[in-house]
């Protein structure tokens, strides 16, 4: 259901702003920023870590700001 869902739902447009890379480790990067679309803002951040030569998303949390 949840595929599904995704497959089937519109893509909504979002600007990125305060947008910032800070190394943790050689290879594990966090990423924070600021998306901001039609309906709302929210604070996101990820953490990437590099494996084999490629960049792999390891968490990523999103909270809508007020």
């Amino acid at each position: 259901q949840a595929i599904d869902a995704l497959l089937n739902s519109t893509p909504r447009a979002a600007t990125l702003s305060y947008f910032y890379v800070t190394l943790l480790a050689p290879n594990v990067a966090l990423a924070t920023y600021h998306a901001n679309t039609l309906l709302h803002v929210s604070h996101r951040s990820s953490i990437w870590v590099e494996r084999n030569g490629n960049w792999q998303l390891l968490f990523h949390q999103g909270t809508i700001a007020s």
